[in-house]
């Protein structure tokens, strides 16, 4: 199996706050150190907490809302608006 060295990253999750240094290779290519990184969805970060993953859903959640509040605004049709907003 080939892994493409761009993509492969490191995320510590230790217990203590502890600075290690120590720098990981694949091949002969050093690998970056991340502090959050998105797998499969989901944001994860090397203190193991929420706090990425759902400011990023909450951000989607605004972005959706705003275009969603824009497209209604000057609609006056209460059922085409209660439709748009179930459909959405």
């Amino acid at each position: 199996m080939e892994f493409n060295v761009e993509k492969c990253k490191v995320l510590r999750v230790v217990r203590t706050r502890t600075i290690y240094d120590r720098q990981y290779t694949l091949g002969s290519s050093h690998l970056s150190v991340v502090q959050s990184e998105k797998d499969l969805g989901v944001w994860i970060s090397d203190t193991l907490n929420w706090n990425i993953h759902t400011d990023n859903i909450v951000a989607k959640a605004q972005k959706m809302l705003g275009l969603l509040y824009r497209t209604l605004k000057d609609i006056d049709d209460n059922s085409v608006k209660r439709l748009l907003y179930f459909t959405w």
